[in-house]
């Protein structure tokens, strides 16, 4: 195995003890995706990030032995974010750095930079058993609903029993025993 396959495999295996996995298949799909959004230097480079938003600083710490001054760091991590491999999140006017998962998120950056080649990698993954386990047991949920310029108001309505009876449309008509109940409450 050359070396730039085991930074891929490296990266694999730090992505897949993220807070949302990224586990390996048989059919080596996973690996083909990571080369089709990283050189080996960004694999290398991102697997000193973590799901949490850091900065630059608390990410040369990790990298410091791959490049030689923050300010490369910056620049290379720019443009992995740039390519959909990493995020990228501002707060307090600061960057700060962190792995994307694959869904929602890399795969998602790829919008115009799929190719038929990525795609049919991306499927071969998705289909596997492995990825479907992984995806949907993660404590992180992946999906939420943001309303956009209106709040939604909950609303949380527990019906009585007898507003089900008369109401629900399998039900003809209701049994003696709410009869009973009618008479009981009159």
């Amino acid at each position: 195995m050359e070396k730039s396959e085991h930074v891929y495999i490296k990266l694999q295996r730090h992505l897949d003890s993220q807070a949302v996995g990224f586990p390996a298949t048989k059919s080596g799909s996973e690996i083909r995706i990571l080369k089709h959004i990283f050189t080996s230097q960004e694999a290398e480079i991102a697997t000193c990030l973590t799901y949490k938003p850091e900065p630059l600083e608390t990410v040369f710490e990790r990298a410091g032995h791959i490049v030689e001054s923050p300010d490369k760091l910056a620049e290379l991590l720019g443009r992995t974010e740039e390519k959909g491999g990493i995020e990228i999140k501002i707060k307090g006017g600061k960057r700060l750095y962190c792995n994307a998962p694959l869904v929602v998120g890399m795969y998602e950056y790829q919008l115009g930079k799929l190719t038929p080649e990525f795609i049919r990698n991306f499927d071969d993954y998705i289909l596997d058993k492995k990825f479907g386990i992984e995806f949907l047991s993660t404590k992180l949920p992946q999906m939420r609903t943001i309303p956009i310029a209106k709040s939604i108001q909950p609303q949380h309505n527990v019906s009585i029993f007898r507003d089900w009876l008369f109401n629900h449309p399998i039900r003809k008509r209701p049994s003696s025993f709410v009869h009973v109940a009618d008479a009981a409450a009159e």
